[in-house]
């Protein structure tokens, strides 16, 4: 079972199945990331997904997340929010793999298992796009055109929160799900990235100074950063917390494998 109704309108298709097979769904990722969904699956036939309310005559599904899902976030290093004079302002976000990230899967719906693709792969790097409803662009950063002393470069200004994080995602309109998401394809499923490094995250991001009303002085920066081993793995979700400093970046990996609380690591760029 899967929850995704009009699964054509998401490129879900069942692949062709016979008595000796188990049943199998093919999922392809969309080009439009805002709408990427969170695919959920049961199988009724495992008795730990499905019970019986023999009062009520009620049956009740379980249902797993196959996917991986991540969430970006970003605050400085440095309280800068009464700061008017500089500001810190990201403006490009991409995954960085070699043959990791799978671009189509095939789940079995009786193992809840991917197969092995070693064939479709997203583009490296993987960037994640503006979102801009009035020009119909489905990306999933929050990028909008900066006020600030001249600067006006499509970005997201992280210096309002100061050691608070701000969401580097879209947030949706009230009675929509306003929390957003990338939904991707898993990593050797349940075990994730091998190594560190095998996904990487790179981060643009522009330092800019305030030398009069209308005037700037702007320090353009790009750091790589590595992913840690055991990212991506089936049903874990992972929020990225990226602290921008002068010099470097660190952050923080949330990871929730079922959903629900959640750990964190560690990890710094030079």
């Amino acid at each position: 079972y899967t929850s995704a109704s009009n699964a054509g309108l998401y490129n879900i298709t069942p692949a062709s199945a016979d008595a000796s097979n188990n049943p199998k769904i093919n999922y392809t990722l969309k080009d439009y990331q805002s709408i990427l969904i969170d695919l959920l699956v049961s199988d009724p036939a495992a008795s730990n997904c499905v019970t019986t309310d023999l009062t009520s005559g009620t049956v009740k599904f379980k249902f797993i997340h196959p996917l991986t899902r991540v969430d970006m976030v970003a605050k400085t290093g440095t309280d800068i929010s009464k700061n008017d004079a500089t500001k810190v302002f990201i403006t490009g976000v991409s995954l960085i793999h070699t043959n990791k990230l799978n671009s189509k899967g095939t789940l079995d719906m009786k193992t809840l298992t991917w197969a092995d693709n070693t064939t479709d792969y997203l583009a490296s790097p993987y960037a994640l796009t503006a979102y801009d409803n009035q020009k119909n662009e489905c990306g999933i950063l929050n990028l909008t055109t900066a006020n600030f002393a001249g600067y006006t470069t499509s970005s997201i200004d992280i210096s309002a929160g100061g050691t608070t994080a701000t969401s580097l995602f879209i947030k949706k309109a009230s009675g929509q799900n306003t929390d957003q998401f990338l939904f991707l394809l898993p990593v050797n499923n349940a075990t994730g990235t091998a190594n560190a490094g095998d996904v990487k995250v790179k981060i643009a991001y522009d330092i800019v100074n305030k030398t009069s009303d209308t005037t700037h002085a702007k320090s353009s920066v790009e750091k790589t950063v590595n992913l840690p081993a055991g990212v991506f793995k089936k049903g874990s979700a992972h929020k990225f917390i990226f602290t921008i400093g002068l010099n470097a970046i660190t952050f923080d990996v949330d990871t929730d494998a079922s959903w629900g609380t959640e750990t964190n690591k560690d990890i710094t760029v030079q």
